[in-house]
C-alpha cells in the first residue's frame, strides 16, 4: 500500500491512503466532465420548452403557419457550439424544407448538419436570436406524411458530438388541417373498431378515404345517402383516419382505432 505524507499549514502530518487519492482524482474528473458537457435548452420563440422526443405536426405548407421558430439557450458560464443534424427524412427529398440557424438553408440532406460551415456559437449565459431561426416545410407528396427528424447537439472543437442532444420531429400531415364536424347529418361509429366494421349514417352522398398514419390510402369509395357499413378486413391493428367529402367538397374527419 502506498502512503503519501503531506504537511498542512499547522505542520501536522496528514496521511492519505492511495485509495483516498484515487477517489479525489475521480471526483475531480467528474466535476470537469460535468462542466464540459453542461446542457443547453431549446424552446419555442414564445418560451414554451421543446423537449427531446417532441413531435410538431403541421397541416399546411403556407408561411407563417408552417413555421416552427426556436431559441437555443446556453445557461452556463462557458461558451458552447451547437449544430442541428438532420437525422432522417421520410417521404420527401428535403428540397422543400427550410432550416434557419444563424444561416438559412433552402433544402436539407439527411445525415448532414447545419450550419454546414461552422457551428452556431453561443456565449456563456446567452440565447440565440428570438426570431428568425426556424424550420418550415413547403413540400407535399400526395397524401403521404412527411417527417424530418432533427437533432440539436453540442460539439467540441473537433466537431465531435458531446453532451445530451435534443431530438425532435417536424411532421407535415395534411389531415391535421381537416376540421371535424363541418358536415351536418353525418354519424360515424364506432371509432374503436373491434369487429372490422364501422357504420356511416349520412343525410347526403359522400366519398370516403381511409388513410394510415403515414398518409397511405388503404381504402376508398362512394356512399349514397343513408346508412352503410364499411368493412375494414384488410386493415391491420393500428390508427387510421376516415376522411369523408360531399359534392361541395366539404369534409369531415374521424380518427379510428382498429383493434
Amino acid at each position: 500500500m502506498i502512503i503519501l505524507i503531506l504537511k498542512g499549514s499547522n505542520s501536522n502530518e496528514v496521511k492519505i491512503k492511495n485509495k483516498q487519492m484515487k477517489k479525489l482524482f475521480i471526483i475531480s474528473a467528474l466535476l470537469i466532465a460535468s462542466l464540459n458537457f453542461a446542457q443547453f435548452t431549446v424552446s419555442k420563440s414564445d418560451g414554451t420548452p421543446i423537449n427531446d422526443g417532441d413531435v410538431f405536426i403541421f397541416g399546411t405548407t403556407t408561411y407563417p403557419d408552417n413555421s416552427l421558430e426556436f431559441v437555443v439557450t446556453n445557461p452556463t458560464n462557458q461558451d458552447m457550439d451547437i449544430v442541428i443534424y438532420v437525422e432522417s427524412i421520410t417521404n420527401t427529398d428535403g428540397s422543400g424544407f427550410e432550416l434557419c440557424f444563424g444561416n438559412c438553408y433552402s433544402g436539407v440532406s439527411p445525415r448532414s448538419h447545419y450550419p454546414s460551415d461552422s457551428p452556431y456559437h453561443l456565449a456563456a449565459n446567452s440565447s440565440s436570436e428570438p426570431h428568425g431561426n426556424h424550420f418550415l416545410n413547403t413540400a407535399t407528396n400526395g397524401n403521404l406524411v412527411l417527417d424530418y427528424v432533427l437533432k440539436f447537439t453540442q460539439v467540441d472543437n473537433a466537431g465531435h458530438q458531446i453532451g445530451t442532444p435534443v431530438t425532435i420531429t417536424y411532421r407535415y400531415d395534411q389531415t391535421a388541417a381537416i376540421k371535424m364536424d363541418v358536415l351536418p347529418g353525418v354519424k360515424i361509429f364506432p371509432t374503436l373498431v373491434k369487429n372490422h366494421l364501422i357504420t356511416v349514417d349520412s343525410q347526403q352522398d359522400l366519398s370516403f378515404r381511409i388513410i394510415d398514419f403515414l398518409g397511405k390510402t388503404n381504402q376508398k369509395g362512394w356512399l349514397t345517402k343513408g346508412k352503410h357499413q364499411l368493412k375494414l378486413n384488410n386493415l391491420k391493428s393500428g390508427i387510421y383516419f376516415l376522411i369523408m367529402k360531399n359534392r361541395e367538397d366539404k369534409k369531415t374527419f374521424r380518427k379510428i382505432i382498429v383493434q
